[in-house]
């Protein structure tokens, strides 16, 4: 049985061309981070991860797919940008991705569904006062395409907020082969 990082790692090989543009829902709410760190997870080829440090920000690149990240990390060398690159299968309920990866600003999530431990774990990983976007696939985006429903958000399914994370923004996001939904969440002191 070929595991996720060899279908991520034989994804990515097959690729030749230089990682592509920002997420436009990444673009749009960028005056909404904080000065400092971005953790950009499932970062797959780096294009967020580019933007981000050719902004200023010291990102740290999180994907399962080593040869996206060998990728990432030699185009980041040769035009001088501050991103650090980590293999890290975010699937995996056991591992403790808090003292491992450490704390953030701002975190940036793409089109990839965390699973409910990450979920539950992103808050350790802001400083208070921190700045999460994330945006990823919805029903919609299943029902039109046959994306896998289990990595798809149900309708609005987290403005419900995940305290100490408050909700700054929510969107759907509809476009012509794609439908998304993106928020904006910021941690926030305990009783805030």
């Amino acid at each position: 049985m070929v595991t996720a990082r060899e279908k991520w790692n034989t994804k990515y090989s097959r690729r030749t061309s230089l990682p592509g543009e920002p997420d436009r829902f990444l673009v749009e709410t960028k005056g909404l981070l904080k000065p400092g760190t971005v953790l950009d997870l499932a970062c797959g080829t780096g294009h967020n991860s580019i933007y981000l440090a050719r902004l200023g920000y010291r990102v740290k690149s999180v994907d399962i797919s080593d040869v996206a990240l060998d990728r990432l990390d030699r185009f980041a060398g040769s035009n001088g940008l501050g991103i650090t690159p980590l293999a890290v299968d975010l699937e995996d309920a056991d591992f403790d991705y808090v003292p491992y990866l450490g704390t953030f600003e701002n975190i940036a999530i793409f089109n990839y569904k965390p699973t409910a431990s990450l979920w539950n774990l992103l808050p350790q990983l802001l400083v208070e006062e921190g700045v999460l976007i994330y945006c990823t696939f919805n029903l919609a985006h299943h029902a039109q395409t046959g994306f896998p429903r289990k990595y798809c958000l149900r309708p609005g399914q987290h403005t419900q907020p995940l305290p100490p994370l408050v909700l700054h923004q929510y969107r759907e996001i509809k476009g012509e082969n794609q439908q998304r939904d993106g928020y904006v969440f910021v941690k926030r002191p305990v009783g805030f």
